[in-house]
């Protein structure tokens, strides 16, 4: 019987120290209340300020995944100009390289023997523009 006295005794004394632990965190929570009440409104308020941001950042997306559409397409139109300059450009190095190797062939005696000048009719004058 001593051991079950102890026992509730030990148990009891258990419960005090826990009701003192509950009162005095019930007091911390009344001092806290305030802030917290502060606090939830920030947490409110930034929860609005989120909200309209979001809105803006969607505007702003849709925007700029538009713009990015039409960048991306005139890259494209862009890359086929180039493409195709490339491509005609290919073809006409290799004559204007085989049109100055035959300019350089010629000689200003070739030149001067030359029975129709295309620069003038008049002989004469053709003949004093080449001395």
């Amino acid at each position: 019987m001593y051991k079950a006295k102890s026992r509730y005794e030990v148990g009891l004394e258990k419960l005090e120290l826990a009701a003192a632990d509950v009162s005095k965190m019930q007091v911390e929570l009344v001092e806290l209340q305030p802030q917290l009440i502060v606090a939830s409104k920030d947490v409110d308020d930034m929860v609005i300020v989120i909200e309209k941001e979001s809105i803006e950042v969607e505007k702003v997306a849709t925007v700029v995944a538009k713009d990015e559409a039409v960048a991306n397409e005139q890259a494209s139109a862009a890359k086929a100009i180039a493409d195709d300059c490339d491509k005609d450009l290919s073809r006409a190095l290799p004559i204007l390289n085989a049109a100055l190797a035959a300019l350089d062939t010629l000689t200003a005696q070739v030149c001067k023997q030359t029975t129709n000048p295309v620069m003038s009719k008049n002989r004469k004058t053709w003949r004093r523009l080449h001395k």
